[in-house]
């Protein structure tokens, strides 16, 4: 995980797709809930990005040009990296444009 400094600004949900099997980078919009392991219930509501590849090469070029940009990122499973906070996503709204 990487971390970006600065203050966020309100963001607009965004996707960029492609046809599946390829590189694909895309947001989520969405609202859910969840149980925390103290019993509270949370609920999260905010654009998430999320990029797809099989491939370890095109997930680290990937990865390392979020370095660059000053995106903060994690690896949500042996093949997705996720993008969520808060500043990170209004970068990419910035360089993707927000979802119309």
């Amino acid at each position: 995980m990487r971390s970006a400094a600065g203050s966020p600004s309100p963001v607009q949900p965004s996707a960029v797709s492609t046809k599946e099997g390829a590189n694909r980078a895309k947001a989520a919009a969405g609202s859910w809930n969840t149980t925390l392991p103290s019993g509270r219930e949370a609920h999260y509501e905010y654009v998430r990005y999320f990029f797809t590849n099989y491939s370890e090469d095109i997930r680290r070029i990937f990865c390392e040009h979020c370095d660059l940009l000053g995106i903060r990122w994690t690896q949500s499973n042996h093949r997705n990296i996720s993008i969520s906070h808060r500043y990170s996503t209004a970068i990419l709204d910035q360089i993707v444009g927000p979802k119309t």
